[in-house]
């Protein structure tokens, strides 16, 4: 089958069982804008208020090609000011997202790439490892470094970051994002030991509709040290609850299964 955008042949994966048709084209221009909306999004480098629409707009007016385009918008003004939807106001707005999005933690940084298999756990942990220095991460990279030793990385993520960073055009994107992009400092919390932080080093999966949005609560939890699965396992340390659950398919499983079940009430304790 043919990728209706790029024109290109499309591949069958099957991930967990389920079939699907991906196009494997890196200039295919749908991949193209889910790349930059993936690179602008909150959990990536928070660039807010350039909507799906506005990057595909951009990518169409030629004014993004790579990531390191993104810091370049200026030279677009007078474009940009007359585009339908546009203006002066926008874009001011635009551009100075764009300012402070320079200055980002390196593991939404690392997310916002796109490495294949890397969500953002995966990037906080190695934002972790190499205690936030970037530098360290690229030279792990060059000296070809086992990322399989991270803890909870395992082989097939580890080898999606070295498949990443040995495309040229990643490296040469990433080279000129350096000179854009600083690195936040992460200070040092103070770390609950397990009888304070019930949730350290536990298999958990939340459920049910919380106060924060799911990406945000994973990162939550990930801070407490839990390890937060991407589905419902019988090896579930913890089944997290939000809302009224007590008739939910999971709650019934976990209660057959003898996983134990808390509420989001009893994870806010833990919460700063």
């Amino acid at each position: 089958m043919i990728c209706p955008s790029c024109g290109g042949e499309l591949v069958i994966r099957a991930p967990k069982e389920a079939r699907f048709l991906f196009c494997d084209n890196e200039d295919c221009p749908a991949q193209l804008v889910n790349k930059f909306v993936h690179y602008c999004s909150k959990v990536g480098m928070n660039i807010h208020g350039f909507s799906d629409a506005g990057i595909e707009l951009f990518i169409n007016e030629g004014f993004l090609k790579t990531f390191a385009d993104i810091y370049k918008l200026e030279q677009y003004k007078s474009k940009i000011v007359k585009l339908e939807g546009w203006g002066v106001k926008s874009y001011n707005k635009l551009i100075q997202a764009i300012e402070k999005s320079k200055t980002v933690k390196m593991e939404n940084f690392l997310f916002s790439l796109g490495i294949k298999n890397v969500g953002i756990g995966g990037a906080k942990r190695l934002t972790q490892h190499f205690n936030n220095g970037i530098n360290e991460f690229f030279e792990a990279i060059e000296s070809h470094y086992d990322f399989s030793k991270i803890v909870d990385f395992g082989d097939i993520t580890a080898q999606s970051v070295h498949d990443y960073f040995s495309k040229p055009q990643h490296n040469n994107v990433i080279s000129e994002l350096m000179d854009y992009v600083q690195f936040k400092k992460e200070e040092k919390k103070e770390v609950l030991n397990v009888s304070e932080n019930p949730f350290l080093g536990m298999h958990v999966y939340p459920t049910g509709v919380f106060q924060y949005k799911k990406a945000e609560l994973k990162i939550k939890l990930e801070e407490l040290g839990a390890i937060v699965e991407s589905g419902y396992k019988k090896s579930l340390d913890m089944l997290i609850c939000g809302g009224d659950m007590s008739k939910s398919g999971k709650a019934i499983k976990a209660e057959k299964d003898g996983v134990k079940m808390v509420s989001e009430e009893y994870l806010m304790q833990y919460l700063k």
